[in-house]
């Protein structure tokens, strides 16, 4: 390998590693808006658009109507428990989990379309179940 194809391939990883942190700076500065102790759900990718938090770790609410286009898409969960997305399957009428947000975890795209959707989506922290919470739809 002469000097040029050596410079121009640390080149080549220095780029790759700069981008890697911009890439990064994404999840840090949604960190920032997601305070300690709390789950924080966001309708959009990339901890965007409508956005709920909960600071309880033994609950269970209905996602809110505001998530209505695209169900919860991105997450951080500085909560010291997994929390659950549960979906209520209108056909079966039986509710079930779709989805763990694992404490101390986060994702800008969880890759579930409409994921707990509303009205027929909940979210629910350790063992707790929606259907013990008689939700209304």
């Amino acid at each position: 390998m002469t000097w040029k194809q050596k410079v121009a391939a640390l080149a080549v990883g220095f780029g790759l590693l700069t981008s890697g942190i911009v890439v990064g700076a994404a999840p840090a500065e949604a960190a920032a808006t997601c305070p300690v102790a709390t789950l924080c759900i966001w309708g959009e990718y990339n901890f965007q658009g409508p956005e709920e938090t909960s600071t309880s770790t033994n609950s269970c609410y209905q996602v809110p109507d505001t998530f209505k286009t695209y169900g919860v898409v991105s997450y951080i969960n500085h909560l010291p428990v997994d929390a659950y997305v549960w979906q209520y399957n209108t056909s079966t009428q039986v509710w079930s989990k779709a989805r763990t947000l694992v404490s101390g975890a986060f994702s800008s795209d969880i890759g579930i379309i409409f994921l707990g959707q509303p009205p027929y989506g909940a979210i629910c922290e350790q063992n707790q179940n929606p259907v013990d919470y008689h939700f209304q739809f």
